[in-house]
């Protein structure tokens, strides 16, 4: 009958053989077998035909055949047709119970608005149907459908309902599991920490017991019960110490025990979390952490390359705060690396958002093109003048009438080197004085020795 190249002639078969009864049966069988060899969608055209015919709905192979052709659609990823062929089944007392949950299945595979009928249905399923093998299912689904819709406190109740009504289900670790996180997630921090011990206790071999030991640590830092996380972290390290989660249990002992001015075993820890192939996020922390050892320990070159290498990652580079920005280009100015020492001060000026208040966006551009400006010599110290009766006004040029200078009575030109004479005179010092004092604010004055540069003479 299911062969695809030479099948047998069905009907001519059942009408000369089988009563109408008989012939609805294997007719139902054949359908059967065909949604065995998955072939979907042969199988629940047939399943239909089989639910519209008078004698399957006399020998009760109507409702049993819609249902199966639900799961057809279902297993197509239809997920509207096999909602809209599972509702009728609802009235259906023998159908009922499967009927709720394929509908449940396929609205929550549908999302959107139908996630509401999803929630509806598998309330129903474990309230009228507790005794049934789909209850510990229809709570871990429904705890898990309200979650995702934000509704933290209702998710808590559901998975603990399941715990206590069904302590022997396969189900019940993995719901005292969820249960935490969700508390975790909803900000309850201290009933976390109390479910993540009660889980760790009653399941301490199960599956999620080293992520429980690493979100009960990450909770006791949150809590600044820094002790409790560092005990935590020791004995993640101690039962598990090739787990997924070592690398985040050394970068936070790390960082714990560098915060309690620890320098050697924070070194220890946060080089053997990089060791251990962390994520991305975990060893770019680790090196910011390491950075910060090394800093404190008088390590300042290592530490600068630590941050240099960071500093390549756009990722990384927000993470900086402007006093490590500070702190490295003054580092690479020191080591003659102009160019780098420019490239960091470019990044500082990028990252505006996480500048002091104090520190306009001007100036730190001009900090930029200072420093690119120096990035292949090194800077000269500025010269000031031995005798700065240079600057005086008796030096400057007399103005005219108009407002032009006139050439005869220009000051001659002074040296601005330093004398070998000492230093400067008493007189010199107190024309300087009186010079600054009668000078407006604002107006640069015009120095007789620096005519050629057309610079003034700055103190």
């Amino acid at each position: 009958i299911t062969d695809p190249e030479r099948p047998v002639d069905l009907d001519r078969f059942l009408v000369i053989t089988y009563t109408r009864a008989a012939a609805a049966e294997l007719r139902y069988v054949r359908a059967q077998a065909l949604f065995d060899l998955a072939r979907l969608e042969e199988a629940g055209a047939a399943f239909l035909e089989i639910a519209n015919t008078p004698a399957a709905v006399a020998s009760g192979f109507a409702a049993r055949a819609r249902y199966q052709a639900a799961l057809c659609a279902f297993k197509r990823g239809q997920w509207t047709a096999a909602r809209e062929a599972a509702r009728p089944l609802l009235s259906d007392k023998a159908m009922r119970e499967e009927a709720l949950w394929l509908l449940a299945q396929a609205s929550s595979e549908e999302g959107g608005k139908a996630l509401d009928e999803a929630i509806e249905s598998y309330r129903r399923i474990a309230a009228e149907f507790p005794e049934s093998s789909y209850a510990p299912g229809a709570l871990f689904r429904l705890a898990h459908a309200l979650r995702g819709r934000g509704d933290w406190a209702a998710a808590v109740a559901a998975f603990e309902t399941l715990a206590e009504k069904y302590p022997k289900s396969e189900l019940a670790p993995r719901a005292r599991f969820s249960a935490a996180h969700a508390l975790g997630g909803a900000g309850q921090d201290d009933r976390a920490v109390v479910a993540w011990r009660a889980y760790l206790r009653d399941f301490p071999s199960h599956e999620g017991a080293e992520e429980g030991l690493c979100q009960l640590g990450v909770l006791l830092l949150r809590l600044d019960r820094r002790t409790e996380a560092l005990a935590d972290f020791d004995e993640l390290l101690r039962r598990f110490p090739k787990g997924a989660r070592r690398a985040d249990a050394l970068l936070w002992r790390g960082e714990l025990l560098r915060e309690a001015d620890d320098p050697a075993p924070a070194e220890r820890a946060l080089r053997d979390a990089l060791a251990a192939n962390p994520r991305e996020e975990v060893a770019r922390d680790a090196r910011f952490a390491l950075a910060t050892v090394l800093q404190k320990s008088g390590r300042e070159s290592e530490a600068a390359e630590l941050l240099q290498g960071l500093l390549d990652g756009p990722a990384a580079a927000s993470r900086f705060t402007p006093g490590q920005f500070a702190w490295l280009a003054e580092r690479q100015i020191e080591g003659g690396k102009f160019a780098q020492a420019a490239t960091t001060a470019r990044r500082m000026a990028e990252l505006a958002p996480n500048a002091p208040p104090g520190a306009p966006a001007r100036r730190r551009r001009r900090s930029a093109r200072h420093a690119s400006s120096t990035s292949s010599r090194p800077p000269r110290p500025r010269r000031r003048c031995a005798s700065r009766s240079c600057c005086s006004r008796a030096a400057r040029p007399r103005r005219r009438t108009n407002g032009s200078a006139s050439p005869s009575s220009a000051a001659p030109r002074r040296s601005c080197r330093r004398s070998a004479s000492g230093p400067t005179s008493g007189s010199a010092a107190r024309r300087s004085r009186a010079a600054r004092r009668t000078t407006p604010r604002g107006i640069s004055r015009p120095c007789a020795c620096s005519t050629e540069t057309r610079r003034s003479c700055r103190p």
